[in-house]
């Protein structure tokens, strides 16, 4: 307990002119949707943009637990 909330920033080197969308698998021992709020893995960077934030919100399930981590496999 006591998250610290973070992001995850993806990339492009330069837009594109249709949306650009990655599928994605996430990996860690923290649990996608139990331990932070769920991300979906197709994510979208819109046509013109170059990137994209993902929010990363712990979610306090009042369980005592040790540091856990997330990864993301584009």
């Amino acid at each position: 307990e006591g998250c610290t909330p973070g992001n995850i920033q993806l990339s492009l080197p330069y837009p594109r002119s249709i949306d650009y969308t990655l599928s994605c698998t996430l990996t860690g021992t923290a649990e996608n949707g139990t331990d932070f709020v769920y991300i979906p893995t197709e994510l979208t960077i819109p046509a013109g943009e170059t990137f994209i934030e993902i929010p990363v919100i712990a979610l306090e399930d009042g369980i005592s637990e040790t540091d856990e981590t997330i990864g993301i496999i584009i």
